[in-house]
């Protein structure tokens, strides 16, 4: 209804912005108790799943089941709560009409072999393909480019120009696409200061994950886990510049500054 209204542009997009905040949530709910934090925690899921967002919905479980194990500590209480938790979501799972986890899941599955052989579809007949295709081709065009990078902002021409695009919905008039992508976006707009750039992140997650625990080193983790799955969900530009957002900020708290 509100894309029908010109209100929202992309679900995609609405979607990664959820995913991306409810970190603060999930610590809030489990941590501090706060029942407002849960009320938002319940209604970013809702959301997401009227939104049929499933890559957003996959990285906010990620999320929760990782902080949720981060911040309780004795098994029987952590292991019935996730329980429970797994069993709402086989209930709403009934609701086919709502989200259908089967599939989302047998979809998710395909991807991951089609990326394990370099195995490309034959043809690009929705987003799962499209986004699989992206990863292979890209992947083949960073290599080619021995790790240069291709300059800021180009990637949008350069993956349609790459992949064969049978659905006009995936390719914009003026020949531009939205590669959701980040990685593959990162890579190949920036080649080796990205790889530079990613070992600093990874020794940064990690020393985070050594630090004694307050709350932006739960929140950081809980958006370093989530992030691989939301974050292949933003259209547009949206997708490089939002994990920059999101890295930055987390960035600063962790630095306390």
């Amino acid at each position: 209804m509100l894309e029908d209204e010109g209100m929202l542009s992309n679900m995609n997009n609405i979607g990664a912005c959820i995913a991306a905040t409810l970190p603060v949530y999930i610590y809030e709910t489990f941590k501090e108790e706060n029942k407002r934090s849960f009320f938002f925690l319940i209604t970013s899921f809702f959301l997401i799943v009227l939104l049929g967002r499933k890559l957003c919905l996959v990285g906010m479980l990620v999320s929760v089941v990782v902080m949720y194990a981060m911040i309780y500590t004795i098994r029987y209480e952590k292991y019935v709560k996730i329980g429970i938790f797994l069993m709402i979501l086989v209930i709403i799972n009934q609701f086919g009409y709502i989200v259908n986890l089967d599939s989302m899941f047998n979809k998710i599955t395909a991807g991951l072999q089609h990326l394990l052989f370099m195995h490309e579809y034959a043809e690009i007949y929705d987003s799962e393909s499209y986004r699989v295709t992206v990863f292979i081709e890209g992947g083949r065009e960073i290599l080619d480019t021995f790790f240069c990078g291709i300059g800021i902002g180009n990637a949008q021409r350069v993956i349609p120009a790459i992949i064969p695009l049978s659905n006009d919905m995936l390719r914009s008039d003026d020949g531009v696409a939205a590669v959701h992508n980040f990685i593959i976006e990162i890579l190949l707009e920036f080649g080796f200061v990205a790889l530079i750039a990613f070992v600093g992140v990874i020794i940064h997650t990690w020393n985070v994950i050594r630090i004694n625990s307050y709350k932006y080193k739960y929140i950081y983790v809980g958006m370093f886990s989530g992030i691989w799955f939301w974050g292949l969900a933003p259209s547009g530009f949206y997708t490089l510049y939002h994990v920059y957002i999101i890295f930055m900020f987390t960035y600063f708290m962790n630095k306390k500054i």
